[in-house]
């Protein structure tokens, strides 16, 4: 039986979300290998041309690959635009108070409380409220352009997740193992509860999928 465990993370060094605490979890897994959200460019940089990385995730992954030499793969290798994502934040923080407390709530919670709140069922329902007030705002608005490139948004992640997932079946399918961590953004992790289930039931490999819920 292979058992991956999904590790909600942020990108930015932020108060206790910082690669430290990172690097703590990731040992106290000792897994067998790693799985990152990142594309495979990225990935040569920092791992194999040695550049310095810049996000959590890399800075402790760098630290734990120095000590345990373990498998390391990169799955978040779908193309896409980065020009093509939402960015109307700022403006629906402008029109709708609730969304604009969330997001100071939710900086807070990750500034205080690091890991601990990022994978917490609180995180989880703080981060869908914010989608739903996003997508109540973007109709009061009636901006074309903001809507499209919100669900243009939607898209490139749906598909980003599917390909993540796959790839890490691919993997386990090649290379079979007992237990590894996939480490990726807090945003992502909606999408990802709401597929697993029908990966169990298409893919021919058995994977045990948990959560990390910091003690």
């Amino acid at each position: 039986m292979c058992n991956i465990t999904i590790i909600s993370s942020f990108h930015k060094n932020y108060g206790k979300c910082n690669p430290n605490e990172l690097l703590k979890i990731i040992e106290s897994f000792k897994p067998e290998v790693i799985f990152e959200e990142l594309d495979k460019k990225t990935f040569r940089e920092i791992y194999v041309n040695a550049n310095t990385p810049v996000s959590n995730e890399a800075i402790a992954i760098s630290y734990y690959l120095k000590k345990h030499p373990i498998e390391h793969i990169p799955v978040d290798t779908y193309q896409f635009d980065f020009s093509k994502l939402f960015s109307g934040a700022e403006q629906i923080s402008l029109i709708n108070q609730e969304y604009s407390n969330l997001w100071k709530q939710h900086a807070s919670f990750i500034k205080k409380f690091g890991y601990e709140y990022l994978n917490s069922d609180d995180c989880f329902k703080i981060v869908q409220r914010i989608k739903t007030l996003e997508q109540n705002a973007l109709v009061g608005i009636n901006d074309k352009k903001l809507s499209n490139s919100y669900e243009t948004e939607l898209l490139i992640n749906e598909k980003r997740e599917l390909e993540m997932l796959k790839n890490i079946y691919d993997h386990c399918m090649k290379s079979p193992i007992s237990k590894g961590i996939f480490i990726c953004g807090v945003d992502h992790i909606h999408g990802f509860k709401g597929k697993l289930t029908d990966f169990k039931l298409s893919e021919n490999i058995n994977i045990e999928w948990n959560f990390f819920i910091a003690n």
